[in-house]
């Protein structure tokens, strides 16, 4: 099989371009807007999110930066939310959990 240092890199890369795609680092007032206009296309955006999170939640050894670390709590943050909305609270408090984690003891 991959060697885990390097089945991490990967999926941090996957994890950067699909989040890239879906628009995570976007204000998160922008990707949370109750906007009905484009509601497929957020709808996508939405679910590659939660791809890109995973991706990067399954790096996340790798992530060192202190920027890069609020960046993907962030990310799951937006993630979470969404899955909230939609009423998947468990999905919601995994990804509030990964955030936290991303946070550590600031």
């Amino acid at each position: 099989g991959i060697p885990n240092d390097k089945r991490q890199q990967i999926h941090l890369s996957i994890g950067l371009f699909l989040g890239s795609i879906a628009t995570l680092d976007a204000p998160i007032e922008d990707r949370l807007s109750n906007s009905n206009r484009e509601c497929d296309d957020k709808e996508k955006k939405g679910a590659l999110g939660g791809l890109a999170t995973d991706h990067i939640n399954n790096a996340s050894e790798l992530v060192v930066d202190h920027s890069q670390r609020s960046r993907f709590a962030g990310w799951n943050l937006i993630v979470a939310t969404e899955s909230s909305r939609n009423s998947n609270f468990q999905s919601a408090f995994h990804y509030y959990k990964s955030g936290i984690a991303f946070l550590g003891s600031e």
